[in-house]
This record gives C-alpha cells, structure tokens and sequence, in this order.
C-alpha cells in the first residue's frame, strides 16, 4: 500500500490518526487478499491511545474477479466501510 496524507482528526469524541491508502499496482503479491489489495484505495483512521482501526472507507480502482469470475466478481467503484 501506498500511504499519504496523514494528519490527526477527533473521531467521535477520540483522538485518531487518519491517512489515505492506495494500492501499488506494481507489487508482487501472494494470494488472493493481496492481489486484492492492489486495486484497493480509502481513509483509514486508527485511533492513538488503543491502537486500533476505528474507522476504514475503501473502493475499488479496477474489477476484481475471484477464481477468474467464477466464483465473484467485483465491479470498479464498489466501495465497503468497516466502523
């Protein structure tokens, strides 16, 4: 993952650190989450005290299909969050 932007945001009422992510294109992966990865970008803030995600807002830059779309298919611009 690519990573820029970070800055510090209070993120209901806790302090967190936010950051931009991006998938590299160009990395070697193994697997089929990392492959994923690569045509993954979004915020992510990690709250400071415990360390831990509190917030992730994602989508995908290109298809990705699973098992040659087979199995799933995932269109460009799906977006997911995880609070």
């Amino acid at each position: 993952m690519q990573v820029s932007d970070p800055h510090r945001e209070i993120f209901r009422g806790r302090p967190t650190i936010v950051f931009n992510f991006a998938g590299r294109h160009d990395a070697k992966t193994h697997g089929m989450a990392e492959d994923a990865s690569k045509k993954i970008a979004g915020t992510l803030w990690v709250d400071e005290k415990d360390r831990q995600v509190a917030r992730m807002e994602a989508h995908f830059t290109d298809n990705f299909h699973v098992a040659g779309g087979l199995l799933a298919n995932i269109a460009k611009g799906s977006s997911f969050f995880i609070d």
